[in-house]
């Protein structure tokens, strides 16, 4: 499972860092709380970049998403949201549906 989130951290960077200039960028706990409160979407994975970035995935019941990803300095940006987020250990073939 672990080597699954780090995957994920990894892809959601490499295809994120070229288009920072065109996300939704606003200090961490504003969007957390939006995430939070508009979506019922809540933090269920973290882990920082070689460059110090926090990466974050945020999940809902009803399968939404979003990957934040947030500067030293507090500044966070929407990577990429969706719908469908499944989760489980994929090396085994296990997948456990929604959050």
């Amino acid at each position: 499972m672990r080597l699954l989130l780090l995957a994920i951290f990894s892809i959601a960077v490499v295809l994120a860092t070229p288009a920072m200039g065109q996300m939704v960028c606003k200090e961490r706990p504003l969007l957390v709380e939006r995430l939070n409160k508009q979506y019922k979407e809540y933090k269920r994975a973290d882990g920082l970049t070689m460059s110090g970035q926090l990466v974050e995935i945020f999940t809902a019941r009803d399968g939404t998403w979003t990957i934040l990803i947030s500067d030293p300095s507090g500044t966070s940006c929407v990577a990429a949201a969706g719908k469908t987020w499944r989760y489980g250990d994929f090396a085994n073939g296990e997948l456990k549906g929604k959050t």
